[in-house]
């Protein structure tokens, strides 16, 4: 009622009323887009222009028709607006490990989504993840996205900048995103991210992508690659007793570290335990590296994902097992994943032999497993 009677004031008065909050504010701007008050609604947006937005002002902001998010005299409080949303959500790959910021990142609305993947700020390690984001909001709205919506954040994700086996193994198994862009135009986002992983000459690949809207192609595909992120490198480090190591052993069974988001997947360690010989009384121990598509996706291929790992290691202590895309390739996809048999440098062993790796424990009984990943494909 007060903000009500505000807006009324302003309406004589030709002027705002002193004191007023951000809750105020927007909830006058709220009536005077809705009774299309033009002036009031001018005046709140430009007093808000001014200030440090509040979380909620931001969200109040967001929630404005999409007729007074469109009109000119808006566009400085959405400006605002973007750069609150680019302090919390800028780096996308950072937000996206944090559980917090992806409640908050599904909760915004479609002006939310299409300001921060509309902006040349905001900051990935790969393009996957700005579609695995997408992707979760998507189906977060389900029951209030219309078509128009999907079709309009899909046309945000710069498809040549996905990586080849993301965009091949992963974008192209997305219902919403292919229905929303056309399989036809997916497609030609994928040869174009196939095509810039082997190599293409810059001329060429920047003939093509500015003239991406004549072809019929998002205009976004256009903005080449998003900055870098922060989070460019992914480590997982992994606490394992060496009871733990012991039970895995004896059962014959394998365990897994968390996981972790990075890239569009996401990436755990497992340690497995395989047979040797033919008596099969002798177990070797392996360490293995495990992409899978990002829970967020849903697909039905989440257990295991295809990925080059161009760069990366594992580490314990002074052990180091390094991945890279050499000819034949080191730490290769095994049937455990990318990974080293017998890492630990024991043998086959006949029985479990307490003292076997106590050598990469810590005082407190303990081995640290790392895992750096440095470059995907």
């Amino acid at each position: 009622m007060a903000a009500a009677q505000a807006m009324v004031q302003a309406m004589y008065q030709r002027r705002l009323p002193d004191g007023l909050s951000q809750q105020q504010l927007t909830t006058m701007l709220r009536l005077a887009d809705m009774y299309d008050v033009g002036v009031c609604a001018a005046a709140c947006a430009e007093a808000l222009s001014k200030q440090e937005l509040e979380p909620d002002t931001v969200m109040q902001v967001l929630h404005l028709s999409s007729a007074y998010a469109d009109a000119p005299a808006s566009s400085s409080l959405f400006d605002k607006a973007a750069d609150q949303l680019q302090q919390e959500f800028g780096d996308l790959e950072l937000a996206w490990t944090d559980e917090q910021a992806q409640e908050r990142f599904l909760a915004l609305p479609l002006k939310g989504v299409e300001l921060l993947l509309g902006d040349n700020r905001t900051r990935v390690a790969y393009e996957n993840t700005a579609l695995v984001a997408a992707t979760a909001w998507v189906q977060q709205h389900s029951d209030r996205s219309s078509q128009q919506g999907k079709d309009q954040v899909a046309q945000l994700i710069r498809c040549p900048f996905l990586t080849p086996f993301f965009a091949f193994g992963v974008a192209m198994a997305t219902p919403w995103f292919v229905e929303a862009l056309g399989a036809s135009v997916v497609a030609a986002g994928l040869g174009i991210a196939q095509a810039i992983s082997s190599g293409c000459d810059a001329p060429t690949l920047e003939v093509v992508l500015d003239g991406s809207a004549s072809l019929g192609w998002p205009a976004s595909w256009g903005e080449g690659r998003r900055p870098l992120s922060a989070r460019s490198k992914l480590a997982l480090g992994w606490r394992v007793p060496l009871e733990e190591l012991e039970a895995l052993y004896t059962a014959s069974q394998d365990i897994e570290s968390p996981t972790a988001f990075f890239g569009g997947y996401d990436w755990c360690m497992s340690i497995g335990c395989s047979q040797s010989g033919t008596t099969g009384r002798h177990r070797v121990l392996h360490v293995y590296m495990e992409p899978r598509v990002a829970a967020a996706m849903a697909l039905p291929s989440a257990a295991k994902a295809a990925v080059m790992v161009l760069s990366g290691s594992v580490r314990c202590k002074t052990l180091v097992g390094k991945f890279s895309n050499t000819d034949p390739p080191i730490g290769a996809y095994a049937s455990g994943g990318y990974g080293f048999e017998d890492f630990w440098c024991t043998g086959p062993l006949t029985q479990w032999d307490p003292d076997c790796c106590a050598q990469w424990s810590d005082s407190s009984g303990q081995m640290l497993i790392k895992l750096k990943i440095s470059a995907i494909m």
